[in-house]
């Protein structure tokens, strides 16, 4: 079904395009991004370290297209953690971005991946904001331990919008049905999401005590993305 002409897929990336500019917008208007702390080395770092996610994420083999999933998350969170939701919104949108453009993804698909991320980061961090006041003022540290069910809950958020956003896509480019696509593989999705995105406080703890531990804690992250990538190659042959 057209609406003017237009298929569903490009209205509804148009609307996502929007919406993630709309919230770069909004957060240059209240001043939000100028609080970015460019003299952080801990925000370079994870920084760093959220970009080369970002341009080697695990690819699912599909009949289509492969979909990717990144590690690029847990520093995105570690940022949202320890210097708030302009920053995280910012870097892991720009990110993506410049990622997808390396890799020379059409514009139209780099755009709705960023868009996609900072509207993410953005409901995860105003969910966490709702409930506790993360970042702490004042700190380090970023965050106490009464803070680590909120920031769970935000995972919780940042993985259900990411997810319903990217299958809403999926679904309308392959002309399927949306809320089926969206149950679809859900419990794959969330077990690599949440388990990454939980890492974040981790991340953000050892970058307090050292800088020297965060590429450290990486170390298994890249031994998980070797072996999943292998096993779902596997698992796409077997089932060719």
């Amino acid at each position: 079904m057209r609406f003017l002409g237009i298929r569903p897929i490009n209205w509804y990336v148009a609307a996502v395009l929007t919406a993630g500019l709309a919230l770069l917008g909004g957060l240059a208007l209240t001043g939000g991004i100028r609080r970015i702390p460019h003299t952080s080395p801990e925000f370079w770092l994870f920084t760093v370290l959220l970009i080369v996610g970002e341009l080697w994420p695990v690819k699912i083999p599909r009949k289509e297209e492969d979909e990717e999933i990144t590690t690029s998350g847990t520093f995105a969170y570690a940022i949202m953690i320890s210097f708030g939701l302009p920053a995280a919104v910012l870097v892991h949108a720009t990110a993506t971005l410049l990622a997808d453009l390396i890799r020379r993804k059409e514009w139209w698909k780099a755009g709705f991946n960023a868009g996609t991320y900072g509207l993410a980061v953005a409901a995860a961090g105003i969910a966490v904001n709702i409930l506790t006041d993360v970042p702490r003022p004042g700190g380090p540290p970023a965050f106490l331990s009464v803070d680590l069910l909120p920031i769970l809950i935000g995972a919780l958020v940042f993985l259900l919008v990411n997810h319903i956003l990217t299958r809403t896509a999926i679904a309308l480019a392959q002309d399927l049905n949306v809320i089926p696509s969206i149950f679809s593989e859900f419990r794959f999705h969330a077990s690599i999401t949440f388990v990454m995105l939980a890492l974040s406080p981790i991340v953000v703890v050892s970058a307090e005590r050292s800088l020297l531990l965060v590429p450290l804690l990486a170390l298994p992250m890249v031994g998980a993305y070797r072996f999943t990538s292998v096993w779902l190659e596997k698992q796409y042959k077997e089932h060719q």
